[in-house]
């Protein structure tokens, strides 16, 4: 990977965390305004839950960061073998369905 790449790479997080950060101030500005509020803590998923059923989504973060930094590829090409082996896990591996279990026995038939 050429040194100019790498660099911008390194520095990329910066500007990508003060995005993330103005809109989430933005978001709860919008919804002060409107008295939104959020889910009541007994309805919030399980965090165990949510890790046993999204861990499918950190092989393809691996397999980004190993062709972008382990064999020097350049970023495109990266992302499209990290899209390959998101969709190659996709069918395979079994989630829950969102909207309990009747979406679930819905899906299948």
């Amino acid at each position: 990977m050429p040194r100019g790449a790498v660099e911008e790479t390194l520095a990329a997080p910066t500007p990508a965390i003060l995005y993330y950060l103005v809109l989430f101030l933005q978001v709860d500005a919008i919804a002060g305004r409107f008295n939104l509020a959020g889910l009541p803590r007994s309805e919030l998923p399980k965090i165990a839950a949510v890790l046993v059923s999204g861990w499918v989504f950190i092989l393809p973060l691996g397999v980004l960061i190993y062709f972008l930094f382990g064999l020097g590829y350049n970023p495109g090409l990266s992302a499209l073998y990290a899209c390959v082996a998101l969709l190659g896990l996709d069918g395979r591996v079994p989630r829950p369905a969102v909207g309990g279990p009747a979406a679930a026995a819905s899906r299948w038939s």
